[in-house]
């Protein structure tokens, strides 16, 4: 720093925070020689002075001051290290950001600023002008507990930093792109989604808003089915077509029934009421263990319900596929057939 021009009465550094804190750090003078080229952890310049300053809560998008008059007295070098208070640190702009740090030099009445030994840098204005609405807001890819949202970019006058996602009112989320992915919905259910821009001074734009719906709930629940007709104890002792009938429920609705023979799949029907037609021939004599299983659109099944039948014969098979074998079948309906 130079060209005071005076003794020094009152000097301040003052430093804009891009990310606020709960418990801004500490100030202290340190060390001047270090380069911010050979600038390291284990080269750090050492701490030359007590605690300048130390801040509480600081906000986003503001200027913050530590009061260095005890450490300025005049032309030279100076330098100043933060060190944290808490876990929760901030950001401010370095010499390269819009709003470089300032050493404002008060020599008898006039405040002299310097930023980086630059005696002749001015004190900008704040940054009060809020970035355009996010445009043409659109929502995609509704899965059963998700929303991915999409926008056009936002503009502002210094950049912006990012944008600000809204559900129901409440912020779920931020990102620099223009697209987020809204999680944890439930399905089948309606939201309200929004979008703002904001800058590094804490502007916030109008927010761009849309209504969306997730999408629909995953069915894991399997249909019910059992075989309705004929009765249990039918027999059948002629050559005849015998129309099985299946009764079949679920919680959305049955796709398709298909009906078994043992372990031999005879028919399919998709529409109610679900039924087969089996022709009975000589070539049918013995007994026949029946069973149904129904279908729902998500793919979920039924497990095969159990129906016996008899078609002539003395001895019954064994049971095939999982199913019950004679006579333990019989308990649930025999249909006989002795030609």
């Amino acid at each position: 720093m130079g060209g005071t021009g005076g003794a020094v009465s009152k000097a301040t550094l003052r430093l804009w925070v891009v990310d606020k804190s709960s418990n801004g750090p500490a100030l202290y003078a340190t060390t001047t020689g270090w380069s911010e080229d050979g600038l390291t952890w284990n080269s750090r310049p050492a701490r030359m002075s007590g605690v300048l300053g130390d801040l509480g809560s600081v906000s986003s998008g503001a200027w913050v001051e530590y009061d260095v008059t005890a450490v300025v007295t005049g032309d030279g070098s100076y330098g100043f290290g933060l060190i944290p208070t808490s876990s929760d640190g901030f950001d401010v702009y370095a010499r390269e950001g819009v709003y470089k740090p300032q050493l404002v030099v008060t020599t008898g009445s006039t405040p002299v600023p310097s930023s980086g030994g630059t005696s002749s840098t001015p004190v900008p204005s704040p940054d009060t002008t809020a970035p355009t609405t996010p445009g043409n807001l659109t929502a995609s890819g509704q899965a059963a507990t998700s929303v991915t949202l999409g926008w056009q970019a936002s503009t502002d006058g210094v950049g912006v930093a990012g944008y600000r996602v809204f559900r129901d009112g409440t912020a779920v989320g931020t990102t620099q792109a223009t697209s987020y992915t809204v999680s944890g919905l439930t399905c089948g259910t309606g939201y309200a989604f929004a979008v703002e821009a904001y800058d590094a001074a804490g502007n916030a734009s109008p927010r761009a808003s849309l209504q969306a719906q997730t999408g629909a709930c995953s069915d894991a629940t399997a249909p019910a089915v059992s075989i309705s007709s004929p009765a249990s104890g039918t027999a059948y002792t002629s050559a005849q077509t015998v129309t099985i009938q299946a009764s079949a429920s679920d919680n959305v609705g049955v796709t398709k029934v298909e009906f078994y023979d043992g372990a031999t799949l005879r028919g399919t029907d998709t529409s109610t009421p679900f039924t087969y037609g089996w022709a009975i021939t000589s070539a049918d004599n013995g007994t026949h263990a029946w069973t149904a299983k129904a279908y729902d659109a998500a793919g979920n099944r039924s497990a095969r319900w159990r129906k016996a039948s008899e078609t002539g014969g003395s001895e019954a098979p064994a049971g095939a596929g999982g199913l019950l074998p004679w006579p333990k079948v019989e308990r649930q309906g025999i249909f006989r057939y002795t030609p």
